[in-house]
C-alpha cells in the first residue's frame, strides 16, 4: 500500500480551461477558508510517521509526505488526554462525555505541533480566516488578508441585522401605504354615496317644485 499525495486544490490551478467570462465573474468573488499556513508538520514528526507506518504496510517513498492534518489529530488527542486527566483528578466520572468535554471549553491549550489552541465557552475554536480572491489576469488566487474568525462573524451578524432592519422598514412602509390607500378608497366611496344621496334629494326637490308650479300657475 503506497500513500497517494492529496490532490491539488482546484483554485491553485491556472484556470487554463475556464472561459474568460467565467474567470472575470469569479474575480469578483471572495473565498473564505481557515488559515492553515502554520499547520505544517515538523520534520522529525514526518520522519516518525514514515517509520511507524512501515509496520502497517504504508510506504511514503522519497517524494510523498504525511498529511499536515496528522499534527492536528495528534494535538486533538493530547487535548482530550489533558481534559480526561483533569476530570479524573477532580473525582468526576471519566465516562461522562459532557463532563470531559466541559474541561475543554473556555480554555487555551498549547499544542506541541499546532501551537496555541483556544476554545471558547461553547466549544468552538478561535481560528484565523484567510480571504482569497482570483486574479483573472494571471489566473491564480492571491491571499488578501488574514482576519480573526470573530471579526468575520461580527461582520456577518451586522450585515444580517442591517438587512433585517431594512426589510422591517420596507414592510412598515408598505403597510402604511396600504392603509393610506384603504383610507382614500373609503373616503372616495363615502363621497360617492353622499353625492348620490344629494342627487336623489335634488331630484325630489325638483319634482316637488314642479308639482307646486302645476298646482299654482300664478
Amino acid at each position: 500500500m503506497r500513500y497517494e499525495p492529496e490532490p491539488i486544490h482546484p483554485f491553485n490551478h491556472t484556470f487554463v480551461y475556464i472561459s474568460q467570462v467565467l474567470k472575470e465573474a469569479i474575480g469578483h468573488c471572495l473565498f473564505l477558508h481557515i488559515d492553515g499556513s502554520g499547520n505544517t508538520n515538523p520534520e522529525w514528526f514526518n520522519e516518525e510517521i514514515k517509520e511507524r507506518s512501515k509496520a502497517y504496510g504504508v510506504h511514503y517513498g522519497n517524494t510523498s509526505e504525511p498529511s499536515n492534518s496528522l499534527s492536528r489529530y495528534y494535538d486533538a488527542v493530547a487535548m482530550y488526554a489533558t481534559a480526561l486527566n483533569d476530570t479524573i483528578s477532580e473525582g468526576l466520572n471519566p465516562f461522562d462525555g459532557l463532563a470531559v468535554t466541559r474541561k475543554i471549553w473556555n480554555r487555551t491549550f498549547y499544542g506541541m505541533l499546532s501551537g496555541m489552541i483556544t476554545i471558547n465557552s461553547v466549544g468552538d475554536r478561535f481560528s484565523d480566516v484567510v480571504v482569497t480572491a482570483l486574479l483573472p489576469e494571471i489566473g491564480d488566487v492571491q491571499e488578501r488578508v488574514v482576519v480573526e474568525l470573530v471579526v468575520v462573524v461580527v461582520v456577518v451578524v451586522v450585515v444580517v441585522v442591517a438587512l433585517a432592519v431594512f426589510v422591517a422598514y420596507v414592510v412598515v412602509v408598505v403597510v402604511v401605504v396600504v392603509e393610506v390607500v384603504v383610507v382614500v378608497v373609503v373616503v372616495v366611496v363615502v363621497v360617492v354615496e353622499v353625492v348620490e344621496v344629494l342627487v336623489v334629494v335634488f331630484e325630489e326637490v325638483v319634482v316637488v317644485l314642479h308639482v307646486k308650479i302645476d298646482r299654482d300657475p300664478q
